[in-house]
């Protein structure tokens, strides 16, 4: 950007860089917890993870801690057999096409093996 000032017959320039750094243009993301969820050595639930976005942006599902064998899809549908047991603290995180992000946790405890 250049800044130019002038007083009668004398002009001065500056130029200038404008940095902006920030957490991206997304909303505010928030997370709904499903609550603690059970599964066994033959049986997993299918979880629906539900958020929502301030800024009304898509929303794209990660999650880390889930039991062997359960896994979450960029949709939020987590699914399929455990094949540990255990009780398990996962993350769910949902990130807007902003870069605007949000995360709930919950336990999963897996039993019967």
């Amino acid at each position: 950007m250049t800044v130019t000032g002038t007083a009668g017959s004398t002009a001065h320039s500056t130029t200038y860089t404008l940095t902006v750094t920030g957490t991206g243009g997304g909303g505010t993301v928030t997370v709904n917890n499903p609550g603690t969820q059970y599964g066994s050595k033959y049986y997993g639930p299918v979880i629906q993870i539900s958020a929502s976005d301030s800024a009304g942006l898509p929303l794209t599902f990660t999650a880390a801690g889930l039991p062997p064998g359960v896994s979450i899809t960029s949709g939020g549908r987590v699914s399929g057999t455990p094949t540990a047991s255990g009780a398990f603290q996962v993350t769910v995180t949902a990130t807007d096409s902003g870069g605007g992000r949000g995360t709930t946790t919950f336990t999963y405890q897996v039993f019967g093996f």
